[in-house]
């Protein structure tokens, strides 16, 4: 909550209200948590991490079962 995103609670509108008003005010705090929020993804859900992720996965199986 707030280095990548504004996490407010389901039903909250005032709070939700008062979320958007904070970024309408200060566009340049909004553009951060997006920048932070993509490098975020880029960094975790890239597929070059899905795929290195996998690959440790098939490693540590073959490993516990002997094989490779």
């Amino acid at each position: 909550n707030g280095r990548t995103g504004t996490l407010i609670a389901a039903g909250d509108t005032e709070a939700l209200a008062a979320a958007l008003g904070g970024f309408i005010e200060n566009p340049a705090a909004f553009r951060e948590m997006a920048r932070g929020a993509r490098e975020t993804v880029e960094r975790r859900f890239s597929l070059a991490s899905m795929a290195a992720a996998y690959e440790a996965l098939y490693r540590s199986v073959c490993a516990e079962r002997g094989v490779g």
